[in-house]
């Protein structure tokens, strides 16, 4: 393997690392909206409730609402944890 040069050369640049990068450690949500809704994660809409997601362990906010939407959660994704988020719209 290499690089080739400005002249059109291939020059060698040693030993290319066959290292794959680590997996990102993710939990479950399962998100359910009253009486029905929508769902968006972290701005990302994810269809109709009930909606399950593997997210990437941290912080995520966690949305529902009919077009837009208008109820949000934050909620906590740990490697491994399964949680549940149930989110009430209003029937306005």
């Amino acid at each position: 393997t290499g690089a080739v040069t400005d002249t059109g050369a291939v020059a060698d640049t040693g030993p290319v690392a066959d290292t794959a990068p680590a997996p990102v450690p993710r939990g479950s949500v399962r998100v359910v909206v009253q009486p029905w809704g929508n769902v968006w994660i972290d701005g990302k809409f994810f269809g109709r409730a009930p909606v399950r997601a593997r997210l990437p362990k941290g912080r995520h906010v966690v949305a529902a609402g009919h077009e837009i939407p208008t109820v949000r959660r934050i909620v906590w994704a740990r490697p491994g944890a399964r949680k549940e988020v149930e989110l009430t719209l209003s029937e306005e």
